[in-house]
């Protein structure tokens, strides 16, 4: 039996609770369909609006270039810690909300990490490449923007923003 998340999605515009209704997260209030749900993804961004998709269709086509588990050289896990400073914080049994996770690679380091929720999301859709290599039933994927963000205010105890600025 899978991990029940105590972190849920809301409408991005009204923060109302929303809840699945067939392959749909639909609002709980207006029953409006907010976000279609492919592959198992919630997608509240259509392709229409997409600018980052070419980001996508690179993380999906390179997978192994940065992932460590994968055999890539870089070290991504000790440039998280000594960039996030994780290491001095009590991180067991915390929710994170990483975004702009691209195809994942520093969601796996985050997965090393005693987190309870992970929550990760990225505009384009290498939350597919994401959802191939990285099996935990801690992680929640979705594909978001960051202008929108699916989740109520001040539901985490971390926010994970790494290699994101230079997109937005």
């Amino acid at each position: 039996m899978g991990m029940i998340h105590s972190i849920r999605f809301v409408n991005p515009d009204t923060h109302v609770a929303l809840r699945q209704k067939g392959g749909f997260l639909v609002d709980s209030v207006t029953e409006a369909r907010i976000a279609k749900i492919v592959d198992g993804i919630p997608r509240f961004v259509s392709k229409a609006d997409n600018y980052a998709e070419s980001f996508g269709w690179q993380w999906k086509r390179w997978t192994d270039n940065q992932s460590e588990a994968r055999g890539a050289l870089v070290k991504q896990r000790d440039l998280i810690l000594a960039r996030t400073h994780f290491a001095e914080y009590d991180l067991k049994g915390k929710s994170i909300l990483e975004c702009g996770m691209g195809g994942g690679d520093d969601t796996e380091v985050l997965l090393t990490l005693p987190f309870g929720e992970i929550h990760s999301f990225d505009l384009s859709t290498a939350v597919e490449r994401a959802q191939q290599f990285l099996r935990d039933e801690r992680l929640v994927l979705s594909q978001a923007s960051i202008y929108s963000i699916p989740y109520p205010d001040q539901s985490f105890d971390f926010v994970f923003c790494h290699r994101v600025l230079q997109h937005t």
